[in-house]
């Protein structure tokens, strides 16, 4: 009979207390990377190891001739600035993307350690991006925030547009959940998407100006990059269509950009819309269903990025935080509602209301047009 068989359980050589070994995993081949966002090890040899808080950190395993082993342990090359390296990683091919949640800027009397004597504010953290060499190691060849990028032989290539989240304060958010989810990123290769969820910029659109103001926090925003020939370019900055939105405490919390996905090329983005109708592209119906959630749809045409659907489940007017997680490929597309509240069990059962925040995975096929 098929099944699994437990291959032993992974853990790092350097083993600690509280680093989240295991917070994100990804599988490329015959390479495992897992992250530790919670690691404190500085890896530099003026400071004592342990003077790195939450700098976090990511591991390499290698599987040779069907044995794991521990290949490598890699820092930020701002391990002193940098919180949570490893809470998001993407393998593609031989490159490694590595998101942290943020980074700390301080006064020129800081005295260089974490808790040292001086001022600090934290900031948008960088998002990192290896590449394996001739030996196979992974080196760090561009780290990535909106607005900024540095990489080898190139100066950075920002976008005129409307939210500054490189240059936000993160005093006034809910810290808990950032440190917790941090920023949600995938990569394809070529284009790579950072999501954030709490940046608060009030415009609308693909690359919209129209408002360049931090006056809905909460509201969310996706940045694209490309690779192009070993060029990095910020291409796109995106955000809901949406002008309305509920408040919690008086804060926006649409989110959009909890979640991101590239599907086929298309660029699937969740969020909290409260929006009461269901199905793609339904008839549109007055807010008030917070926290229905919605996957938006963007697509690459002519050269620039395009809204392209909307997809709300098909019991759109419940607080179901549909669009949490997001699975696909060409024929096929699931999305979570992860607090849906029916009992019913199986595929394609009748849905009630008997079972609170149970959870659900809907499932949906691609029709091509003729």
């Amino acid at each position: 009979e098929d099944g699994w068989t437990e291959e032993g359980s992974f853990m790092p050589n350097n083993v600690n207390s509280d680093v989240h070994f295991g917070h994100a995993v990804a599988l490329e081949g015959d390479t495992l990377v897992v992250g530790a966002p919670y690691d404190g090890h500085c890896m530099r040899e003026e400071l004592e190891d342990e003077n790195c808080p939450y700098s976090g950190a990511v591991y390499v395993f290698q599987n040779e001739n069907g044995i794991w082993r521990e290949k490598a342990y890699l820092k930020s090359s701002d391990v002193l600035r940098v919180m949570n390296f490893g809470i998001r990683t993407i393998l593609h091919d031989d490159m490694l993307v590595v998101g942290s949640t943020r980074e700390m800027v301080c006064d020129a009397s800081y005295d260089g350690i974490r808790g040292g004597i001086g001022v600090c504010e934290e900031i948008y953290g960088w998002t990192y991006v290896f590449q394996k060499n001739e030996d196979g190691d992974f080196i760090e060849i561009a780290k990535i925030k909106p607005g900024q990028i540095i990489a080898e032989k190139q100066t950075t290539h920002p976008l005129e547009r409307a939210g500054l989240p490189s240059t936000e304060r993160l005093d006034d958010l809910n810290d808990d959940i950032v440190s917790i989810f941090g920023p949600s990123i995938d990569f394809d290769g070529s284009v790579l998407v950072l999501g954030s969820p709490y940046e608060s910029s009030c415009a609308l659109g693909v690359n919209s100006n129209g408002e360049n103001n931090n006056d809905c926090p909460g509201a969310g925003a996706v940045y694209v990059f490309r690779l192009d020939d070993g060029i990095w370019t910020e291409e796109a900055y995106l955000k809901t269509d949406v002008e309305k939105a509920f408040l919690i405490n008086d804060v926006d919390r649409r989110n959009f950009g909890d979640t991101v996905r590239l599907i086929n090329g298309d660029i699937y983005v969740s969020s909290r819309d409260d929006r009461c109708h269901s199905g793609f592209n339904g008839t549109e119906s007055l807010s008030g269903c917070e926290n229905a959630g919605a996957l938006h749809r963007f697509s690459y045409e002519d050269e620039e990025w395009k809204t392209s659907g909307l997809l709300k489940s098909d019991r759109g007017s419940e607080p179901d935080f549909f669009g949490s997680a997001i699975a696909g490929d060409e024929t096929y597309l699931f999305v979570s509602s992860p607090l849906e509240d029916s009992c019913s069990g199986g595929i394609n059962s009748e849905v009630n209301d008997a079972c609170e925040a149970a959870g659900a995975v809907y499932g949906y096929r691609f029709v091509y047009e003729d």
